[in-house]
């Protein structure tokens, strides 16, 4: 039988892994809605001069790997993307952590106050992320605002 405080440190382990993992979920979005208003903001600038396909469809089920390789293409600051890139082993191993954590026999009380401490610094990590990815998407939503009206309703969607 599971004591008091083993129920009480895995019932706080899911609460911070949940949150973790969604942080990187929204990470993801927030990369897949960078990348289709780049793509649309290309197709603006160049105005049917020259084909450009892509859009957002294309990177709508790309891993976070994926898309953090075509992001670090197009967005200049590459202390971001090295941040970002930094992060995705974390995912992959707090994601399997979690499986074997929450399905299996479990790790004694110390290494759950542990897990617990490293999925609420990777928390952190991540709502720091967000703003600055924000930060970078301002810029491309400039550009796209200065190629004029077909740049803002040219039948694509971010």
């Amino acid at each position: 039988m599971e004591s008091e405080v083993a129920s009480e440190l895995k019932d706080l382990y899911r609460e911070g892994v949940a949150h973790t993992l969604g942080g990187f979920q929204l990470l993801e979005d927030g990369l897949k809605t960078y990348l289709g208003v780049y793509y649309r903001t290309i197709n603006a600038l160049l105005k049917g001069r020259l084909h450009f396909g892509y859009e957002r469809a294309d990177i709508q089920d790309a891993s976070l790997g994926r898309l953090l390789t075509v992001f670090s293409k197009v967005c200049a600051n590459q202390a971001l993307v090295a941040e970002m890139r930094s992060l995705v082993k974390h995912r992959d191993q707090a994601a399997h952590q979690a499986f074997i954590c929450l399905y299996g026999p479990g790790p004694g009380d110390q290494e759950f106050v542990e897990m617990i401490d490293a999925n609420a610094k990777l928390g952190t990590q991540l709502s720091l992320l967000l703003p600055r990815l924000h930060d970078e998407m301002v810029k491309v939503h400039g550009v796209l605002a200065s190629a004029g009206p077909s740049g803002a309703s040219n039948g694509h969607s971010a």
